[in-house]
């Protein structure tokens, strides 16, 4: 019995001994892992806190272990957490390297970014995985500074002869922006179009995206010269580049108008019509009335030298698609009141 229970025992400790060796071998294969220290091709070492840039060669090495059957991977991350595979090295390499260009990002529109506070760039996200027998084993998280950064506008002004009566400029106005963007190498100007909320103006929906000629005046400080908008426009500066393309805040005419005269005549007419139910609505070239139940309403369209175009009476929608291209001045009597906005056909 007791031959019996010594071999029994015998067997569970060799059991035990088994089972912590492979749990040791595993510690041991698994602690091959990524050297936090990172060499650049110029001779500077640093760590994953760096912020890679265009052109810029890291070496990635292992601190601990052979590289027997170990491979890296470069993956992008996705805007949906996916890992997207974009460079691998050969099996069994100490160390992995490569060159970021743009030949890296194939599908620029899908990929993760990720800003900062008090921060104007737009980081990609990416890292380094290292695997053993194809398993898993250390991965290091990146992030790649190759977009342009997000414009930022420092200074600007619209400028023009306001006319009082028709509630904007004519003809429309000369708009001049100082920005900066880091790496930009293009520059598109997106034009909204407003809605009323029933406090102030908002933005709806683009409808013109132009590429500009921007005019850089020193590092990455650039000058922006525009014609053909009016007061409670708004407006974006994207900035682009070999990597993909940035927005930047949506920004209202109004911030720049400088005449007192034509900021206090607005803010009047704000309060005039803040109150009031009825809302102008344009959607796909149909002018509609909304939110007014008095069928007593005459609806009349003006171009901008004062031709009446249009007139609709006792109805709430004129189609204007018939109309050339160009900017008109649409009025709603009813009631004894009268509602104006400026539009432009495009």
């Amino acid at each position: 019995m007791k031959k019996l229970f010594n071999a029994r025992m015998f067997a569970l400790v060799k059991s035990g001994m088994i089972t912590c060796m492979a749990l040791m071998m595993t510690l041991i294969c698994h602690s091959q892992n990524i050297n936090p220290a990172i060499q650049l091709k110029d001779g500077n070492v640093v760590d994953n806190s760096h912020a890679f840039l265009d052109g810029e060669t890291p070496t990635f090495s292992l601190q601990n272990g052979t590289s027997a059957n170990v491979q890296w991977v470069l993956c992008l991350v996705g805007n949906k957490g996916e890992k997207l595979p974009a460079a691998e090295s050969s099996t069994s390499e100490s160390s992995f390297s490569f060159t970021i260009t743009p030949d890296l990002f194939p599908r620029k529109s899908f990929l993760k970014h990720m800003e900062f506070p008090n921060d104007s760039n737009v980081y990609i996200c990416a890292s380094i995985e290292l695997y053993k027998d194809g398993t898993l084993i250390d991965e290091m998280p990146l992030l790649l500074n190759v977009l342009p950064s997000r414009p930022k506008v420092t200074e600007g002004s619209l400028v023009g002869a306001f006319d009082y009566e028709a509630w904007g400029y004519y003809p429309l106005s000369h708009l001049t922006l100082s920005f900066t963007s880091n790496r930009m190498e293009n520059c598109i100007f997106v034009y909204f179009t407003v809605g009323w909320d029933g406090v102030k103006y908002v933005p709806d929906w683009a409808v013109v995206r132009e590429r500009m000629n921007v005019q850089r005046k020193s590092n990455n400080n650039y000058q922006l010269e525009y014609d053909g908008l009016d007061c409670d426009n708004f407006f974006s500066i994207i900035a682009g580049n070999k990597y993909g393309s940035v927005n930047g805040d949506t920004i209202c005419t109004n911030d720049y108008i400088t005449d007192s005269d034509v900021l206090d005549f607005l803010v009047d007419a704000i309060d005039d019509i803040s109150g009031d139910e009825c809302e102008i609505v344009i959607h796909n070239n149909l002018i509609s009335v909304e939110g007014c139940n008095s069928n007593d309403i005459v609806m009349e369209i003006y171009s901008s030298d004062g031709k009446l175009v249009r007139k609709n009476i006792a109805e709430k929608k004129i189609d204007i698609n018939c109309l050339p291209n160009a900017a008109y001045i649409v009025k709603i009597n009813y009631k004894n009141k009268l509602l104006t906005k400026k539009i432009i056909k495009l």
